[in-house]
């Protein structure tokens, strides 16, 4: 579903703001903010002490879990949801310090309100009273964007929107639903791009929200060097500079490393630990096989001599049941 007119924002003034202060203030601070008006809770009501209790877990809960954590507290009518989702290429300590700030700024930036989504450099945090786990919602879409504008805008318009259509499909196909990728605009400027889903959507529903996103360039970002688009279930962002983690976004584009294979079902170890069982396993079988052949070969011998003392008869050939009888064989 696509956005009316009113729920677009565009904050230029704020980014170029942002862009002399730096990540700092972008960490401290969120760039965005959706407190819808429309449900309001009762301060100090049942309410607010679950949606207290989700927002004191959600951060070290994402942090801990690859940047993504999301639960339910209370019963109904007061059930509070929530989820937290960190930018794939931060690590657990800039999740947790980003998320950390997110829950104390809920209360202050949306007072009273049971839905809200809070945008920041690293991180969003969206609560509500009702279920929107597993749902791309388009409904609602904000906007940042660069004052310059680019000095060749048909060249760059043509090399973002080629990159930022590929990246919306590479995410949507990621094991964390983000990618992240440059392409050249001179052969000494390049543009960098980033595309992410909250990663409790499917693939088909994170490439239909990034495309939505993305349609959303030129209404709110049209020929400027840079911007964002973000929406309450995916977010897109291009600069003329390198604003995120490439190692780190690398890595969270690959997929995870497959596990070792197993041998015979169930048997995990490598090469020199089986050399070492199968040297344990000779060395037992010659420990018991030597004894047991030594009082074979007696008690061969003695019934060999008893039969022969008891029969007496030449060119006999005798033969041992295994009840230790003898029997004579002309």
């Amino acid at each position: 579903m696509a956005p009316s007119p009113r729920a677009m924002r565009s904050l230029s003034p704020l980014y170029s703001l942002l862009l002399l202060t730096g990540a700092a203030m972008a960490a401290a601070d969120p760039w965005s903010t959706d407190c819808p008006s429309d449900t309001n809770y009762t301060r100090g009501g049942v309410f607010q002490a679950n949606l207290d209790d989700l927002l004191s877990f959600l951060p070290a809960a994402a942090s801990v879990a690859a940047g993504l954590a999301e639960n339910t507290t209370g019963r109904e009518p007061d059930e509070a949801y929530g989820l937290a989702h960190c930018r794939a290429d931060v690590n657990a300590s800039e999740c947790r310090s980003c998320l950390d700030t997110s829950a104390r700024d809920a209360a202050i930036k949306c007072p009273g309100q049971k839905k809200s989504t809070l945008f920041y450099e690293a991180c969003l945090l969206r609560h509500s009273n009702v279920s929107f786990f597993g749902v791309a919602d388009m409904s609602w879409l904000t906007g940042l964007c660069n004052a310059v504008n680019a000095t060749q805008p048909e060249l760059f318009k043509t090399q973002l929107g080629a990159l930022m259509n590929n990246l919306s499909s590479r995410a949507a196909s990621s094991p964390r639903l983000f990618a992240a990728d440059t392409v050249d605009l001179t052969p000494f400027t390049k543009i960098y791009g980033m595309s992410q889903c909250t990663r409790d959507l499917a693939g088909d529903d994170c490439n239909r929200c990034l495309a939505v996103a993305v349609s959303y360039i030129p209404k709110f970002c049209d020929g400027r060097e840079g911007g964002r688009v973000a929406t309450r279930s995916c977010s897109i962002r291009y600069e003329l500079y390198p604003f995120y983690n490439a190692q780190a976004a690398e890595a969270a584009m690959s997929p995870p490393a497959p596990p070792p294979p197993a041998v015979n079902g169930s048997d995990h170890s490598g090469p020199a630990e089986r050399a070492g069982n199968d040297d344990a396993t000779a060395k037992i079988a010659l420990f018991v096989s030597i004894p047991v052949a030594a009082v074979l070969l007696v008690v061969l011998t003695v019934a060999f001599y008893l039969c022969k003392r008891k029969n007496k008869k030449p060119r006999e050939h005798v033969l041992l049941s295994s009840a230790g009888e003898c029997f004579l064989v002309d």
